[in-house]
């Protein structure tokens, strides 16, 4: 993973904070991707066209965010997708920082609005 690509995502994720809840760590340091799925144009579940939705291992607090979601539209999608991508292929630990007062609305498991994704 190129590390200013990470360090660039990181950036975009920070500058992406707005006036919702304040963010919160949803992995420790031992979390790595335990599933990434991308919807597709098909819509499988309504309103979750083009979401990609992380689940960690090792959640912090799977109460509150068992992992992190964020849409295509949004600015940092690319970036995220690309990290999230080498970190589950390289099975490498992440760092997840999420919106826990924008839950993803397709699923009863809590996933947080992404606003920062690291490798570790």
């Amino acid at each position: 993973m190129n590390f200013h690509l990470a360090v660039a995502a990181l950036c975009l994720g920070l500058a992406s904070l707005s006036a919702h809840a304040a963010p919160i760590d949803i992995t420790t340091s031992a979390s790595t991707i335990d599933q990434l799925l991308r919807y597709s144009d098909e819509e499988p579940a309504p309103g979750a066209k083009n979401d990609l939705v992380v689940s960690v291992t090792d959640p912090l607090n799977a109460g509150v965010c068992r992992g992190g979601w964020i849409s295509k539209s949004d600015a940092q999608y690319q970036e995220f997708f690309q990290i999230l991508t080498a970190a589950k292929l390289s099975r490498a630990r992440v760092r997840l920082i999420g919106d826990p007062s924008r839950r993803w609305t397709h699923s009863s498991d809590n996933f947080c609005y992404l606003h920062v994704v690291a490798l570790l």
